[in-house]
């Protein structure tokens, strides 16, 4: 039995996002300090197109798992560079949690990682390109003991959840308190009307991500 799958490693996303911005701000260094024309336009964007491809290049992988036996064996395919770990092998029986996430707008399940009691296999199994997916988490779910937890379920257990819960919370309620310190300053109304609407409209919508949060806390 085989599964292929399209693989988009968090890691690596934040990481692209990092050299993005790296990119951008190089970019205009390039724009101010080039002085002929047409060198300003494209050297920019060439460099802008270069980050760019390298960076979703980096994020992705196709994966091809294969099960024998009792054992599961990942393969990775390869790429010029950027490659991932090239095999990896797990027990069956070993695999404790699978750290999988709900897709809000489809409902579809988002397989995260699988991990044993030594070893943690990270994926990303979202809605792009999902080939075999859901075939390869309806496999784990029905023929492994492990217990299925969410990425908030994980970060409880790596002891992070509460420092995030704190962090929101001073958030939540030092936000108001900022606005209104701010709608009672002189410079209330130098501020246009739509960044306040953006403002509150950001707040709003924090407040089901504290929600989830003591939710899973007092879990």
């Amino acid at each position: 039995m085989q599964f292929k799958l399209f693989i988009i490693r968090q890691s690596r996303v934040l990481l692209a996002l990092i050299f993005f911005v790296f990119g951008f701000l190089l970019s205009l260094v390039l724009i101010i300090n080039i002085e002929n024309l047409a060198l300003r336009i494209i050297a920019p964007l060439l460099l802008s197109i270069s980050i760019t491809t390298l960076s979703v290049y980096a994020t992705y992988s196709n994966l091809l798992v294969k099960v024998i036996e009792n054992e599961i064996e990942f393969y990775w395919a390869d790429k010029f560079f950027f490659n991932f770990t090239s095999k990896q092998k797990i027990n069956v029986e070993s695999i404790k949690f699978l750290v999988i996430d709900k897709d809000p707008k489809t409902n579809t399940d988002i397989l995260r990682s699988i991990w044993t009691n030594d070893t943690k296999i990270d994926l990303g199994l979202g809605k792009i390109k999902r080939y075999d997916t859901d075939s390869f988490i309806d496999f784990l779910k029905q023929n492994t003991n492990a217990t299925v937890i969410d990425s908030w379920d994980r970060w409880k257990k790596l002891g992070l959840l509460k420092g995030a819960y704190i962090i929101s919370t001073v958030l939540l309620y030092g936000i108001p308190g900022a606005l209104i310190i701010a709608a009672l300053s002189n410079d209330f109304l130098e501020i246009e009307l739509h960044k306040w609407l953006y403002l509150i409209g950001s707040y709003l919508a924090f407040i089901p991500l504290w929600r989830e949060l003591k939710r899973k806390l007092n879990k």
